[in-house]
């Protein structure tokens, strides 16, 4: 286990069955992180990040007997070189952009905001699908906890943490099953706490090598979590 001022790295040696399991597996280190921060009556929501951050996020919400809400953010992506990431958008339109990669390749303004239509409207898309089973919760004034089922680079999460805290909540946590370490450290400068199950320190391999299953998911995986999420709430109340 490594604990730093706002880090938590549990160091959980076994793969995860799935992502469901990987979030069960952060039930108990969010709990304990909100109880000992004093944010448990302030309100909650649990954020994930479709696709596979819904997955990990509902067992956690479902615990916590929380609200569940989700947040997508997209990269955005040079049209001449599609492995290099430019910046990214969020649902509520907030852009952030890489100026010193965009100024080294030269990328003009109009393939910019083609890009940018481009996301936003795979994001008006798959939104669409999602908010009909889930509305959004206000985020002003509450303790959020991000949640995705891996981070490499942590270059969309670093947008995400961006456009949430433009929502005006009082607190982020940040909670994922696996992420390199040099990336949590990172991260940890834009969250008031961050917690991995693991956070491998040497090169980061493939999601096979945590997850004993990692399966591609499709938008309609997505809608049957939030429908069972649905349904239990209304069980529960």
């Amino acid at each position: 286990m490594l604990r730093r001022e706002n880090v938590l790295i549990t160091g959980y040696s076994d793969p995860f069955n799935d992502r469901l399991s990987a979030g069960r597996g952060l039930v108990d280190p969010v709990r304990n992180c909100l109880h000992r921060k004093g944010w448990l009556n302030d309100g909650i929501v649990v954020l994930g990040l479709p696709r596979g951050g819904v997955m990990v996020a509902a067992p956690i919400a479902e615990a916590l007997e929380v609200p569940l809400d989700f947040v997508v953010t997209r990269k955005l992506r040079s049209q001449n070189q599609n492995d290099l990431v430019i910046g990214a958008v969020t649902e509520r339109g907030r852009v952030f952009l890489n100026k010193p990669v965009i100024d080294a390749l030269s990328i003009s303004n109009e393939a910019i905001q083609a890009e940018i239509e481009q996301e936003k409207e795979e994001i008006r898309r798959s939104v669409a699908a999602y908010r009909s089973v889930l509305p959004a919760n206000d985020l002003a004034g509450k303790t959020v906890v991000i949640v995705d089922d891996n981070v490499v680079t942590g270059s969309t999460m670093f947008a995400t943490l961006r456009g949430v805290w433009a929502e005006r909540p009082n607190n982020i946590v940040l909670a994922v099953p696996v992420a390199p370490r040099g990336t949590i450290m990172a991260l940890s400068e834009f969250a008031d706490f961050v917690i991995a199950l693991k956070a491998p320190a040497d090169n980061f391999t493939s999601m096979k090598d945590y997850y004993t299953r990692y399966d591609p998911l499709e938008e309609e995986d997505v809608v049957s979590v939030l429908n069972t999420f649905v349904a239990n709430s209304l069980d529960r109340a």
